[in-house]
C-alpha cells in the first residue's frame, strides 16, 4: 500500500504548475497552426496552382485581338481485336469582334462581318445569313450547336470534338493541377491535368510563356461505353482524342482572304441546315404507345393518367451535351407551359441510377428509368435525345431528334397550339 501511495504522489502535479503546462501546450499548438497557415499562404497547393493557371489562360484568350492556327485532330477507339484511328484537320482564325473561320472536317463556320456561312461538307450544302455583331472566338461557342446537332441532318457520324480549346479546359472543372513540363509544337509547355464534373479527365499542354493551349487530350471512354450493349466488350473499350494546335499566330493582322467562304465545287445553298422535325417518324399522327414506369422515388407514372393534357416526353442519356441541352430547354418550357405534363425517360443500366438522378434533378421535371428499354423501343427512338409531343387526344403530334438552338421555339409553337385548342 505504501508503494502505491508513493507512486501516486510522484505523479501528482501542483495546480499552479498544471496551469503553466496547459498554457505552454496551447502556445505550442497555436505556433504550429500559424506556421501551417503561413506555409499555405506562401506556397499554394498543386490544385491551387492549376486553378491559377486556368484563370490565366481564360484571361489571355479573352484579351486576344486575333488568332489563327492549323488544328490537327486525332481520335482513337479501341475495341477487342480492333483499333480505329482517324485524323482530320481544320484551319482556324478569328479577328475581333465579328470575324471567324473554322474550315475543315465535316462542319464549317465562316463569318466575314457581313455574312455568316454554315456548311456541311459531306452534303456540300450551306446556309448564308447576316453575320452576328459579336462572336465568341475564345470559346468558339458559335460552332458548338452545329457539331452537336448536324449529325442527323447530314446523316453522317459526327465526333463531338471541336477546335475550341478554351472550352475543353474551363467548362465543368472540379479540380486542376500542374503535372510537369513538356514540349509541344516547338513550345515549352506546362502539363495541366483537369478533372471535370461529367466528361472525364482532360490533359492540356499550355505554353509557359504565353499561356496558350497547344494540345488537349480528351478521355472519351465514358461516352463510348454508353453506346456498348455487350457487357463482354464494356471493360475492354476505350477512346480518346488529341487536338494539337500548330502554327499558332497571336494578334497578327489577318487578311480578308482568311475569312472568305470557299466551299467545295458544286456547293448548294439551302434555307437551313439545322435538324428538322422528323415527319417520317412512324408514330407521328398515331396514338402514343401506352406505358407505366416507376420513378426513383417510387411514384408510378401511367401514360393513361395524362389523357386530356398535352404531354412532352424526353428520351435522354446522362453525361452527353445534346441530352443536357435538351433537358435544359424542356425545363424552361415547363415553366412557360404549366398546363403541359413534362417527363424524362432514361434507359441506362440500374447501376448508373445515382448519376442519372443527379442530372435529372437539374431538369426540373421527373425522369423515369427504363433500364430494359421497353418504352424506348416502343417509341422507336432513332437516337438520343429525342422529344415526343403528345396531343391531349393521345396522338403523337411532333418528334424532334437531337438538340438544336431553336428547339425551344419549335416545341413552344406546338405546345401553344395544343394549349390554345384545349383550354
Amino acid at each position: 500500500m505504501e508503494t502505491v501511495a508513493m507512486q501516486t504522489a510522484r505523479f501528482t502535479i501542483h495546480p499552479v504548475r498544471a496551469f503553466f503546462v496547459r498554457l505552454s501546450l496551447t502556445a505550442l499548438i497555436l505556433f504550429f497552426i500559424s506556421k501551417v497557415a503561413y506555409a499555405q499562404n506562401q506556397a499554394p497547393a498543386p490544385d491551387s496552382q492549376g486553378m491559377i493557371l486556368l484563370k490565366r489562360i481564360a484571361d489571355v484568350y479573352g484579351a486576344l485581338n486575333s488568332y489563327s492556327d492549323f488544328t490537327e485532330l486525332y481520335t482513337e477507339t479501341k475495341l477487342p481485336f480492333v483499333t480505329i484511328a482517324q485524323t482530320s484537320t481544320w484551319k482556324v482564325a478569328f479577328s475581333r469582334p465579328d470575324r471567324i473561320s473554322v474550315t475543315g472536317g465535316i462542319v464549317w463556320v465562316v463569318s466575314d462581318s457581313q455574312w455568316r456561312w454554315k456548311y456541311i461538307a459531306p452534303l456540300n450544302q450551306f446556309t448564308k445569313q447576316d453575320a452576328p455583331a459579336i462572336l465568341d472566338p475564345g470559346m468558339l461557342a458559335d460552332i458548338d450547336e452545329q457539331f452537336v446537332t448536324l449529325s442527323g441532318a447530314a446523316n453522317v457520324p459526327v465526333m463531338l470534338v471541336q477546335p475550341k480549346p478554351l472550352a475543353y479546359v474551363t467548362e465543368g472543372v472540379k479540380s486542376a493541377s500542374v503535372e510537369g513540363a513538356e514540349e509541344v509544337a516547338g513550345k515549352a509547355c506546362s502539363v495541366l491535368l483537369i478533372n471535370r464534373a461529367q466528361e472525364g479527365r482532360v490533359k492540356a499542354w499550355v505554353g509557359t510563356e504565353d499561356s496558350i493551349i497547344y494540345r488537349v487530350e480528351l478521355d472519351l471512354t465514358g461516352g463510348l461505353r454508353k453506346t456498348i450493349r455487350d457487357d463482354s466488350l464494356f471493360e475492354l473499350a476505350s477512346a480518346r482524342a488529341v487536338i494539337t494546335h500548330k502554327n499558332v499566330e497571336l494578334n497578327q493582322a489577318l487578311s480578308d482572304d482568311a475569312f472568305a467562304f470557299k466551299p467545295l465545287p458544286g456547293a448548294r445553298e439551302i434555307n437551313d441546315v439545322r435538324l428538322q422535325e422528323e415527319p417520317s417518324h412512324q408514330l407521328i399522327g398515331k396514338p402514343a404507345p401506352n406505358f407505366e414506369l416507376t420513378g426513383f422515388d417510387g411514384k408510378v407514372f401511367k401514360l393513361s393518367d395524362t389523357a386530356g393534357k398535352p404531354l412532352a416526353i424526353c428520351f435522354w442519356r446522362s453525361g452527353e451535351l445534346p441530352s443536357g441541352k435538351a433537358l435544359e430547354t424542356l425545363s424552361g418550357l415547363s415553366e412557360r407551359f404549366p398546363q403541359v405534363v413534362f417527363i424524362g425517360i432514361n434507359s441506362e443500366p440500374a447501376e448508373k441510377a445515382k448519376i442519372v438522378q443527379e442530372e435529372a434533378q437539374a431538369g426540373g421535371f421527373p425522369t423515369f428509368p427504363d433500364p430494359d428499354r421497353k418504352v424506348q423501343m416502343a417509341y422507336m427512338t432513332q437516337g438520343l435525345p429525342t422529344v415526343f409531343i403528345v396531343a391531349p387526344d393521345g396522338a403523337i403530334k411532333q418528334v424532334i431528334l437531337g438538340y438544336r438552338r431553336n428547339m425551344s421555339e419549335l416545341i413552344a409553337d406546338t405546345l401553344r397550339s395544343l394549349v390554345t385548342n384545349n383550354p
